[in-house]
């Protein structure tokens, strides 16, 4: 039996600025996706970002509600000849938030999320606050 691997992510976005960071429990290591206004996520970035969710389960804070939803739209584009801005994805977030499009739960990410396994406020709160450490 093959050993579950783990890593711990998070997601930033504003209209003009984009982040995705992994950190992978196994090896410590950190890895990062990041959309500028002069950088694009590109077909390479959406590979490596398959590659992850291969080979770990994610463990987030609120994930469920809101980073699994970018992700999945991230990786579910259909157009790959036009560039992923930062300000593409803030519209998606937005509309994610607009839409009150949380929750959906997509069977092909491996995600945990704290923020649905602790129910105690102060427990939440202390975990976000460690979570700034990452």
């Amino acid at each position: 039996m093959q050993d579950i691997k783990y890593c711990v992510y998070d997601i930033e976005n504003y209209p003009n600025y984009f982040l995705i960071g992994f950190k992978f429990l196994d090896t410590k290591e950190v890895f990062q996706f990041e959309i500028r206004e002069d950088r694009e996520l590109t077909i390479y970035d959406k590979i490596k970002l398959e590659d992850i969710l291969k080979e770990y389960h994610l463990v987030g804070f609120n994930n469920k509600s809101y980073d699994d939803n970018i992700i999945h739209s991230i990786l579910n584009r259909e157009v790959y000849n036009k560039p992923f801005t930062a300000k593409d994805i803030d519209n998606i977030a937005n509309s994610i938030i607009k839409d009150k499009y949380y929750g959906k739960h997509y069977e092909y990410l491996r995600t945990v999320d704290l923020f649905k396994l602790v129910k105690d406020r102060q427990v939440r709160t202390k975990i976000l606050c460690l979570s700034y450490g990452f």
